[in-house]
């Protein structure tokens, strides 16, 4: 049975996958507050899976996480050496052939579905997601903000994301770009491009300098500043 919108890894990802995805699942707060009682809410769920195998055939998915998180923390209270391992993979196996919608990748995606690798690379970028998603939102939301008054690095930034990894290579860039510019705004980047000894590929410091204006003269047709023109365009691109 499949349920659209859920996902969980798989378990050929291994166990360290499966108690990662458990764990992000705070029953606690969800349901109950203590072990006992949230162990008291769940005993028909158990009792049913002790003695069939099977999760009882209304249970909801959410329901299936807080007994998922409740053997987790069974799991991580275990002396090393026992069966847990089993234990957990086995309730984990049945929650996931229960709910689990792993996409088909769509057209024109098909296109990428040949390529070694990239099947289980998705799996292991939708398992991150899962444990770590709430966090990257809340990222994401902040991004907003996190280059007010430093708009031209926001530019600089994004350009060298290409095909750069990005905790080493581009954090490096831009760190560059404003110890040569310590007003790296996009009228900075604009008149004097992204500067020297940033290991650009050719080609990049020129998109700098035409986004940067690009962007400016969106600010300037609409009265904007540099930092409410960006969040204008990008919400209306």
């Amino acid at each position: 049975m499949s349920r659209s919108g859920v996902w969980m890894p798989p378990p050929s990802l291994g166990i360290g996958a499966a108690l990662q995805f458990a764990g992000h699942y705070d029953a606690y707060r969800r349901w109950a507050s203590s072990d006992d009682r949230l162990g008291t809410m769940l005993d028909p769920i158990e009792a049913v899976f002790h003695e069939t195998g099977q999760l009882p055939q209304d249970l909801g998915f959410d329901a299936a996480r807080a007994f998922l998180f409740f053997s987790y923390r069974a799991h991580h209270f275990q002396s090393a050496g026992d069966d847990s391992d089993e234990v957990f993979m086995t309730l984990y196996t049945a929650i996931y052939e229960r709910f689990h919608n792993v996409p088909t990748i769509p057209s024109p995606g098909d296109a990428f579905a040949a390529i070694p690798g990239w099947a289980h690379a998705l799996d292991l970028l939708r398992a991150d997601l899962a444990v770590h998603g709430d966090r990257a939102t809340q990222d994401a939301h902040a991004l907003g903000t996190f280059f007010q008054g430093r708009r031209g690095a926001m530019v600089v930034e994004v350009v060298a994301s290409r095909q750069r990894r990005y905790d080493t290579r581009v954090l490096a860039i831009v760190k560059e770009f404003e110890r040569q510019h310590p007003d790296p705004t996009l009228s900075t980047l604009a008149e004097q491009g992204p500067g020297d000894g940033l290991g650009l590929r050719p080609g990049e410091a020129d998109t700098m300098r035409t986004v940067a204006q690009r962007l400016l003269d969106y600010c300037e047709k609409t009265g904007l500043d540099e930092d409410e023109g960006c969040r204008a365009w990008a919400e209306g691109a």
